[in-house]
């Protein structure tokens, strides 16, 4: 996951390069956005409490098609955003399965004490997208700037990780655990999108309407994403 941001950090960058050297009547249509936000999680699963900060990052790059001679543009795009769900539990296909309990039969997420751990510093887990956004930009003379729309998400990687007690092998040393490929995650997700703000800042709002986990898994954790967002050169 690390390299992918930091392959995704610096396309962005030489992207953003490019754009500066562009005619100012093409670089006008493009847009540059980069999002920090927290997920607040709605739909929590059965032995699943999600920590109060869960930080993620967008960013994307939208083309602007005018609306005649108004101040609203329809914009379309491709970009990559990352969820991280911070929690006390994890996965159960992150457990080895000679680990696994009757008594968890019922239940897809397991409580990291019910594992022996004492103590941990780092349990998350990540899940990326590609995500294709179509919104309506409203631009003002005065530099209020508005947003609103839809994304449409393509899950492009997961994994879990895990800093803490060494529940695996019982040893007394601090244990760092990590799971690609997690299973039962939906492979797409849609989103509404909201920005308000003034030139280059927003504050950006969003709502999963698919859950990050399918049926199986018991269909639940739709985030609440809740943040800012800069648009470089806008």
């Amino acid at each position: 996951m690390k390299r992918i941001i930091c392959i995704t950090i610096l396309l962005s960058v030489a992207i953003t390069n490019v754009f500066g050297q562009l005619p100012e009547n093409v670089k006008k249509h493009y847009c540059n956005t980069f999002e920090v936000f927290t997920d607040l999680i709605t739909a929590k699963p059965e032995n699943f409490t999600p920590k109060a900060i869960n930080m993620g990052y967008s960013f994307s790059i939208s083309y602007l098609v005018p609306v005649g001679k108004s101040d609203f543009s329809f914009s379309i795009g491709g970009g990559m955003t990352w969820h991280n769900f911070y929690s006390d539990a994890l996965p159960k296909d992150a457990i080895p399965a000679d680990l696994w309990s009757d008594s968890w039969n019922d239940y897809y997420f397991m409580k990291l004490d019910s594992l022996g751990v004492a103590s941990y510093t780092k349990n998350k887990i990540c899940v990326a997208y590609f995500g294709v956004p179509v919104e309506l930009f409203y631009c003002a003379k005065n530099g209020i700037r508005f947003t609103v729309g839809m994304r449409l998400d393509f899950k492009v990687g997961s994994n879990t990780k895990y800093n803490g007690t060494d529940f695996l092998y019982g040893t007394t040393e601090v244990y760092k655990y990590k799971k690609y490929n997690l299973q039962n995650l939906s492979n797409f997700g849609l989103s509404p999108v909201v920005r308000f703000g003034w030139r280059w800042f927003n504050v950006y709002a969003s709502y999963s309407l698919i859950s990050v986990y399918e049926a199986s898994a018991g269909n639940k954790i739709r985030p609440i994403s809740l943040g800012i967002s800069f648009t470089p050169g806008r």
